[in-house]
């Protein structure tokens, strides 16, 4: 994976850890409707995350090394 798509996915993983933490205070103030908004947000956002890997592993570059 090259250097700016490996900056994009820790900056993606960031934004996901920012908003754990805006998820769990939002539970903390009984927000359930917030909380449970925030979560189908982050599970789409997810599943973008997880096409956008497949088709780099579909472009032939390495994604995970071992």
């Amino acid at each position: 994976m090259r250097s700016a798509q490996k900056q994009n996915v820790l900056d993606v993983i960031n934004s996901l850890y920012q908003a754990h933490k805006e998820i769990k205070s939002a539970l903390e103030r009984k927000n359930q409707d917030l909380a449970q908004n925030m979560l189908a947000e982050s599970q789409e956002f997810d599943i973008s995350l997880g096409e956008s890997i497949d088709k780099l592993e579909k472009q032939g570059q390495v994604t995970v090394s071992y």
